[in-house]
């Protein structure tokens, strides 16, 4: 059997959201962050514009209809009612399949997020792992 592509995976998620009012799908919005990221786009913010600019390019390809991406806003609150962790273990599944034989070497970048240090309490730290 193929591996699932992470569109696939991305679909094995519930989604959380009321059924009136969803405009937009859940595996779009998802892709599109997973997509943005990387691209240095972080924050809800930055993941909204990075979509519109390049909505009549990548909506279509993510599967969103007429070209419409979602605000800001429509992301912030999908991430305030999605299971974080079931997220992580699809996507870490999905990465692993196209990986199935293991790695050679995987890239690690780590930064401590500007101005997130508070006093005495230290900043936070992301750590991020690449499998060329």
């Amino acid at each position: 059997m193929p591996a699932l592509s992470l569109l696939d995976r991305l679909a094995e998620l519930t989604d959380p959201r009321d059924r009136r009012g969803r405009q937009y799908p859940l595996v779009p919005r998802l892709a599109l962050a997973l997509v943005a990221i990387p691209a240095g786009n972080t924050s809800v913010a930055a993941i909204a514009p990075f979509g519109r600019l390049r909505r009549h390019r990548l909506g279509h390809a993510l599967g969103f209809r007429n070209g419409h991406m979602p605000c800001a806003n429509t992301f912030t609150n999908l991430f305030a009612v999605l299971d974080a962790d079931h997220l992580d273990r699809v996507i870490g599944d999905g990465l692993g399949d196209r990986h199935a034989d293991g790695w050679d070497h995987i890239a690690l970048d780590g930064q401590v997020l500007r101005g997130s240090r508070d006093g005495e309490t230290p900043g936070v730290h992301l750590l991020a792992a690449y499998a060329p």
